[in-house]
């Protein structure tokens, strides 16, 4: 376990180092290489050698080692490692990746907790109902992701110029928004014809999970959205405060909403709280970039 703890990290760390120096066709080719062997491999142990779970669990080890093998070697091709242990460096990682652990437990929170709820006060059946429509509304969320890992750098770089292109950034934001709303318009379009034409009769009360889950998604893109201007500004401490603001909402209208209005009452959890962790995070940004900015369409770089 700590073996494979240690090749999941060596993996993101590394897909984040090729985000951030742009190198987007790396990016794309590392991660979709990294997909083709896992799925390839497990094909081959799950049908062919008719290995089952374990032959799963194993496709998924022989990615991560590979890829972990390529993560070292570009490691060393970049430098980013000389062999020294500094300590001040290692505390000032600490400290300043510290406030982010809550933010990383409150995703898992957000995205999970809601089928504990879900089967503590309903039972299984309404887990396997919301399950299937949490599966379709999953598209809204991954191609919300693949949009951060392009909109984030590109924003953090313009927010941090010494110069400020406030016109990028007015264009970057709106174009995040806007393509995350046309995906999840999209998706509440095609949700009937989905469910018609591919999902089995016994699953049909999935569908009312999976238009309000993605109506969240499209909230947590807005909280995405607005997340470079505080990153920018290093106020982590803010974020960390909002993602415990966030798991705390969660779980408590989890618990209320569940028990009171079912398994739907979780689909509400998940609006009003990626409503407010966006609402938290515009107050926020405000303060140190005003929001205001975002709809003078006509300013110059450099003047907002």
């Amino acid at each position: 376990m700590p073996f494979t703890c240690a090749l999941v990290v060596l993996n993101d760390v590394i897909l984040h180092m090729i985000r951030n120096k742009g190198k987007h066709f790396l990016f794309m080719g590392f991660s979709i290489s990294r997909t083709v062997l896992e799925t390839a491999v497990t094909l081959l142990l799950v049908i062919g050698l008719s290995w089952g779970w374990t032959g799963r669990l194993s496709g998924s080890l022989t990615a991560m080692i590979v890829f972990g093998l390529v993560s070292v070697l570009l490691i060393r091709q970049w430098k980013f490692y000389n062999g020294r242990f500094e300590k001040k460096e290692f505390r000032d990682v600490v400290v300043t990746g510290l406030p982010f652990i809550p933010e990383r437990l409150a995703i898992f929170v957000l995205s999970y907790s809601d089928r504990f709820f879900i089967d503590y006060f309903n039972g299984i059946r309404d887990v396997g109902y919301y399950s299937v429509g949490a599966q379709i509304a999953l598209v809204v969320n991954m191609s919300i992701l693949v949009l951060i890992n392009v909109f984030h750098p590109m924003v953090i770089k313009k927010l941090t110029a010494e110069v400020i292109d406030h016109r990028s950034v007015r264009i970057y934001t709106w174009i995040f928004i806007g393509v995350s709303a046309l995906v999840t318009g999209f998706l509440i379009f095609m949700v009937p014809v989905i469910f018609q034409y591919f999902i089995g009769p016994a699953f049909q009360p999935g569908k009312i999970y999976a238009i309000n889950l993605s109506i969240g998604y499209f909230l947590w893109a807005v909280y995405n959205a607005f997340f470079p201007f505080l990153l920018s500004e290093r106020k982590n401490k803010t974020l960390m405060t909002i993602s415990i603001a966030g798991m705390a909402a969660s779980l408590g209208l989890n618990y209320y909403n569940v028990s009171h209005y079912g398994s739907i009452g979780a689909t509400y959890t998940s609006m009003a709280v990626n409503g407010l962790m966006a609402v938290m995070i515009i107050y926020a940004a405000n303060r140190t970039y005003p929001m205001k900015n975002l709809f003078k369409f006509k300013a110059t770089p450099g003047h907002p």
